[in-house]
């Protein structure tokens, strides 16, 4: 199982819809997962993910499944 999974109803990666940047990098982080942060978003390489944030809050995830 996926760490980011455990305990949730919700898809493991739409968790984080609602958190705040440092929230989510903190997630990955312990989690053991890379990420690339650049302007308003923040890529998951590893689970073809891009998280898009307004005001330091991820309003929305997007999977980039050409990565």
């Amino acid at each position: 199982m996926h760490p980011l999974s455990v305990s949730s109803a919700l898809p493991p990666i739409a968790r984080f819809v609602g958190m705040t940047r440092q929230h989510c990098q903190q997630q990955l982080h312990g989690a053991l997962i890379d990420s690339v942060d650049f302007g308003h978003w923040l890529l998951i390489p590893s689970l073809k993910t891009l998280l898009v944030f307004r005001h330091q809050h991820c309003v929305a995830v997007d999977r980039c499944p050409t990565l």
